[in-house]
């Protein structure tokens, strides 16, 4: 859109679909670009006190009385109106489905679902009840298939493949992203459309559902499609008829795919607008929410669809797992427990991470605005919008009673939702108060996540994940992206663009002397002391540990010199700024006015806030949907495993997989050999290179069963995965060997850095030596402690390691399974020395001071009995002592 030649306020060129949208209409704004700023004349120098009344802080950074003048054509940067769809579907291209053939598929989830399809498929059957059984061990799983049949046909065409697998629902979420731009851009405007799509994009709940097949993402894509179909046919009295049919047959998928909350969901959505007393019944919403011909197709299809698996339920078959959701594969079928409420508030907190955490702030805002009387479509449209998530959180988390593994499907809703407030908060009045609460709750979930990126798998997934790497690649970018995201919150909602240019205001324009004892001043000193403290930077430490304190204690150390730097601090900027005050207001004092007055409003520019927020949502979006993607793959997938094998392997040289069962693996390793027992030990004691899948959580039983056979540890080749490890029964030169238990496994203690000691427990295990690095660590550092053992005898029980470093009212907990969790101790061998490394982090409240460190193995609420060693009376064995600075 050339800006030389804008539109007229609030106009939306339409497609062929689509009529502009209404209640878009504002005032006539400014001509894009920079306010004109006038230069400041010289002039003598004013008095050192107070600034003269001709020079007064310019009007362009004054905070406006009302809303920001904001309408559809500040969104002159991009291309026309009618390519938005176009770019919508262009972005969902290359954030979701591009990297769809560079993904390994994971296992069991995706590889269960191509399983099931390709039985189908092998088969020649369409329609079952029990989806067939991937070993005999396995419990019945009933559900309604019809998920499965745009997968069975897609790997008949393009074979068991990523890109057969995943196709089916990669074209759906392309379809609910057109589908998003088209009605959200005709109910609330523009950049609400924008808004909502690149929300959904954020979303790794819609992201991974919808490119990678774990059963749900056809069932969200159905209920997005059918729920927005249906609202905007009942809002928009101009809506094309195409809507709703979009949004019956949205329906029907979701009812076939999803059961009862798929049809439930989308309706009440869609009679909530047509019954909200925003539209009047003179509108007639009843009359074309249903239109009897979609209406009656959908029907038929539902009725047709859920009355034919019922028939096909066998006699054991459970009638409410078929139509109320998933039953989880690997539960007992009928004993599985009612899903939690933490459970899908972790999938709405994580899973719809970072934009899921303004979701209270939305839905208030559609509730409880206080636009009542507004006549608009998009206002009319609302409540449905928000009772269709009310049923699809609500229903799924409290109506399905046989399932643990249920994902909520309404993440689209969600970033409609918080698409149509952040469009608002952009032209809105700032909201300091809402702004506070939506940075205190995303901070919260970013450090939540920051601890443990388990939760985001988790949620996900839809079940626990037992094991998973402590840090993910690259997550660090995350907490980069989450900042980046809350400075855009404070600058907008919550005002700081403002407050930034008042500051500069008084920095432009300097008035009066500081005096000594100025509070404004003394507060800067106390906040600058509080951050150091929480710092504790290098010097801070260094002036603390000088010799020449004598007995004085570290809080009066570290208070003292708090004390003299804030006062260094108080009055050196003091000086400084009366200093200025003296300066006459010449050539450099007008310009530099003038660069802060040009900054700060072109960051308030009503087309600089939503090209802002749009940035920082893009890298959000290539962020969730390409770096984090891989580095999950990687833990859950076999595929750069078979690659590696590949790359290492020649003459001929064979991958066999051992004790992989069905349920772990069914994709790329199922067509392999599998090694019993016997084979394996024969294989090991042999010449012949051969190569082996095995699950990573045995490991230590494998490696076991090698080091019997052949005298030595298991070389592994391949550690990248989690899940999965690739071993050999030798290495060629230049191989590296990546067996954890190889590396823990030690002649003898060693003599450096370590501090002995002599603890027996059970008279079976010993602890011989420790070793924290740093020695003396920071408050806020992770500290590594690396503890060695030592195998007296065969040990009779699975124990895991305790550690409590204690000081007065403080406690760091280090409990964890020895060796990562892969080397149990049932599986220690007399004679060894294990050396066991871990890390804890050190939190910032922690003071410093001495710390005891207590320690012991403990199973359940059994506690080792500490036999030789210095003890409490709680079996809790005295290890030693730390400094913490």
């Amino acid at each position: 859109m050339d800006d030389a030649t804008p539109p007229p306020p609030g106009a939306v060129p339409a497609d062929e679909n689509e009529t502009p949208p209404p209640g878009t209409s504002v005032e006539p704004m400014a001509p894009a670009g920079l306010p004109d700023v006038p230069d400041v004349p010289d002039v003598a120098a004013p008095d050192a006190v107070a600034a003269p009344d001709a020079i007064a802080a310019p009007d362009a950074v004054a905070a406006p009385p009302g809303p920001v003048k904001l309408d559809e054509s500040d969104l002159g940067w991009l291309p026309a109106p009618r390519h938005d769809v176009n770019i919508a579907v262009l972005l969902g291209v290359l954030l979701l489905a591009a990297v769809v053939p560079l993904l390994g598929v994971w296992e069991p989830w995706e590889a269960q679902q191509a399983a099931f399809a390709a039985a189908l498929r092998d088969a020649g059957t369409w329609l079952v009840a029990e989806l067939p059984k991937i070993d005999t061990k396995s419990p019945g799983r009933f559900e309604l298939p019809f998920a499965l049949w745009p997968v069975r046909l897609s790997l008949k065409i393009f074979g068991t493949t990523e890109l057969g697998l995943r196709l089916p629902g990669v074209l759906a979420s392309l379809g609910v992203l057109a589908a998003t731009m088209s009605i959200v851009r005709g109910l609330w405007g523009r950049l609400a459309g924008y808004l909502a799509v690149l929300g959904a994009l954020t979303m790794p709940l819609f992201v991974f559902h919808g490119r990678q097949n774990f059963g749900d993402g056809l069932f969200m894509a159905c209920l997005a499609l059918g729920t927005l179909g249906l609202i905007s046919r009942a809002a928009r009295s101009d809506a094309p008829r195409s809507h709703g049919w979009l949004g019956w047959l949205g329906l029907a998928g979701a009812a076939l795919t999803g059961g009862v909350v798929g049809l439930v969901a989308p309706l009440a959505a869609g009679v909530a607008t047509a019954l909200t007393r925003r539209a009047s019944p003179e509108s007639g919403a009843m009359r074309r929410l249903f239109d009897p011909a979609p209406m009656a197709v959908a029907s038929l299809l539902v009725v047709g669809g859920w009355l034919a698996a019922i028939l096909a339920l066998p006699d054991n078959g459970n009638l409410a797992s078929l139509l109320l959701y998933l039953d989880p594969y690997d539960a007992p079928s009928g004993s599985a427990s009612t899903p939690t409420f933490e459970h899908f508030t972790h999938q709405i907190g994580f899973g719809l991470f970072p934009l899921g955490a303004l979701l209270p702030f939305a839905l208030g805002s559609t509730l409880w605005d206080g636009e009542s009387d507004d006549p608009t479509p998009g206002a009319a449209a609302e409540l449905g919008l928000s009772l269709g998530f009310a049923v699809a959180f609500l229903g799924t988390a409290l109506f399905v009673p046989l399932s643990t593994s249920a994902i909520f499907p309404g993440a689209v809703l969600v970033a409609v939702s918080v698409g149509i407030y952040l469009s608002r908060a952009l032209r809105s009045p700032p909201s300091p108060l809402l702004a506070l609460g939506a940075v205190l709750l995303l901070a919260l979930l970013d450090s939540n996540l920051k601890h443990d990126p388990r939760q985001l798998a988790e949620a996900l997934l839809g079940t626990k994940v037992d094991q998973f790497p402590p840090e993910v690649p690259g997550w660090e970018v995350k907490r980069l992206l989450s900042f980046s995201l809350l400075g855009v919150i404070l600058l907008y909602q919550g005002g700081l663009t403002r407050c930034d240019a008042a500051l500069g205001r008084a920095i432009a324009f300097l008035r009066r002397r500081l005096g000594v004892f100025n509070p404004v001043l003394i507060a800067v000193d106390v906040v600058l002391g509080i951050v150091t403290f929480v710092l504790r930077p290098d010097f801070l430490v260094t002036a603390t540990n000088l010799k020449f304190w004598g007995p004085v204690s570290v809080p009066w150390r570290t208070f003292l010199v708090l004390f003299v730097l804030g006062a260094v601090f108080h009055f050196v900027a003091r000086a400084i700024y009366n200093r200025l005050l003296g300066r006459p207001h010449g050539p450099g004092r007008g310009r530099f006015e003038g660069v802060l007055v040009r900054g700060m409003a072109l960051l308030d520019q009503p087309r600089t806030r939503p090209a802002l927020l749009g940035a920082v949502m893009v890298l959000w979006s290539g962020y969730i949907g390409i770096a984090v993607p891989f580095a999950l793959t990687a833990n859950f997938s076999q595929k750069d495993i078979v690659g590696k094998f590949g790359a290492l392997a020649s003459n001929g040289e064979q991958l066999f997989k051992y004790r992989v069962d069905a349920k772990s693996a069914s994709f790329y390793t199922q067509g392999l050999p599998e090694l019993n027992t016997t084979q394996f030990r024969d294989r090991a004691k042999g010449d012949e290179r051969f190569f082996a899948v095995i699950p990573r959580a045995q490991l230590a039983a494998i490696n076991s069963e090698f080091r019997a056979a052949a005298s030595r540890t298991l070389p592994v080749l391949d550690a990248s995965s989690y899940r999965f490890l690739l071993v050999s029964n030798s290495l060629k030169e230049g191989e590296k060997d990546e067996n954890p238990i190889t590396h823990a496994l030690l002649k003898d203690v060693p003599k450096d850095n370590v501090h002995p000691v002599k603890i027996n427990f059970e008279d079976q295990i010993e602890l011989a030596g420790w070793y924290i690095d740093p020695p003396e660590p920071k408050a806020g550092q992770r500290i590594n402690i690396t503890l060695y053992w030592r195998v007296l005898k065969k040990v009779s029980r699975t124990w895991k390691v305790f550690m409590h470093i204690d000081a007065a009212g403080a406690r760091v907990h280090g409990d964890h399974d020895p060796v990562e969790g892969l080397y149990p101790t049932t599986n220690w061998n007399p004679g060894d020395v294990i050396k066991d490394d871990y890390s804890v982090p050190f939190a910032l409240t922690n003071p410093a001071g001495r710390y005891t460190i207590y320690g012991g193995l403990y199973s359940g609420e059994t506690r080792a009995v500490v036999k030789v060693g210095d003890k409490d009376g709680e079996n809790r064995a005295k290890i030693g002592f730390l400094n913490v600075r």
